[in-house]
């Protein structure tokens, strides 16, 4: 079996590989204004999807690729934020930045890397209750402001942690603009899904019951998990993949649930975990199935 664990921590909005590189520019064939077009659809790409602001997000990508999955599924599948919790997280996504690293255009085709530097919302999270879109939404007028003023002060004051991190984005022009290029249709699927306990200790569900992920790139999965009982409890998960063939191509990269986790009475924490589906994964094997198995220690 290929699965590994690691115990790197990644962020909420699968911006992985986090390494950072040379900040230059490279050119190919092209002049700066016309590279600058692909950074001024990827940056706001990057923003909106940071945020879970999908609904902006999916108008960046490729028509290709939205003929494949359309805007309501894209939005539901991925778990979009509303309301506050929104307002919140463009508020740190706009305290975004990002470097282009190097850009390759060829024809309709154009590749480009940038280095990001973007707000760890993990190490936040207890400072925004837990990102409870209920609770956030709760908070009246005057802590709203305050939380908002919060941010900006720790921003000026370099007191937002920060993640650096270099991504590749594929894109393709359209009429007379880029957009990110997915390639959705020869994606693989996988779904998720939980084993819970009979216990009725745990409630646990992955964001995303479904993904489209590419060949040889990292993709991120979220999975929620919420003690329903009055007292801690602690849980660990158990991982299959189904067909069982897959693990020899299906990296686990990150997960905190492979190892035990203590959950207090009534509290939900989200919990993300990182995979590489190696390029080598057979042409022919379009779909298959990952479950995370609850385990609880008995008291």
């Amino acid at each position: 079996m290929r699965i590994e664990a690691r115990r790197n921590r990644l962020f909420v909005p699968a911006l992985v590989a986090l390494f950072v590189a040379a900040q230059v520019f490279f050119w190919t064939g092209r002049s700066q204004p016309a590279a600058w077009e692909t950074v001024q659809v990827v940056i706001p790409y990057v923003k909106a999807s940071y945020a879970r602001d999908f609904r902006e997000a999916y108008g960046f990508i490729s028509s290709g690729d939205r003929r494949v999955t359309g805007k309501e599924s894209y939005v539901k599948e991925r778990g979009a934020f509303s309301g506050f919790t929104l307002e919140l997280a463009k508020k740190l996504a706009a305290f975004i930045k990002a470097t282009p690293v190097e850009e390759k255009i060829e024809g309709p085709r154009a590749h480009l890397k940038l280095h990001l530097s973007f707000p760890d919302a993990n190490k936040l999270s207890a400072n925004l209750l837990g990102w409870d879109e209920e609770r956030l939404d709760k908070l009246l007028p005057k802590e709203r402001s305050e939380l908002i003023e919060t941010l900006d002060r720790w921003r000026k004051e370099g007191k937002i942690p920060m993640v650096e991190a270099v991504r590749d984005f594929e894109l393709v022009r359209e009429d007379k603009s880029w957009r990110i290029f997915l390639d959705w249709a020869v994606g693989v699927r996988v779904s998720f899904d939980t084993v819970v306990p009979g216990s009725l200790l745990l409630q646990a569900k992955p964001v995303l019951k479904e993904v489209t992920v590419t060949r040889g790139k990292l993709f991120n999965v979220f999975f929620k998990v919420k003690n329903l009982s009055n007292r801690e409890v602690t849980t660990w998960i158990v991982h299959h993949v189904e067909p069982k063939e897959v693990n020899e191509y299906l990296e686990l990269v990150e997960c905190n649930l492979l190892l035990p986790v203590s959950l207090q009475p009534g509290k939900e924490v989200e919990y993300p975990s990182s995979y590489l589906l190696r390029g080598d994964f057979a042409e022919g094997m379009k779909q298959f199935k990952v479950t995370y198995e609850f385990k609880v220690e008995q008291r």
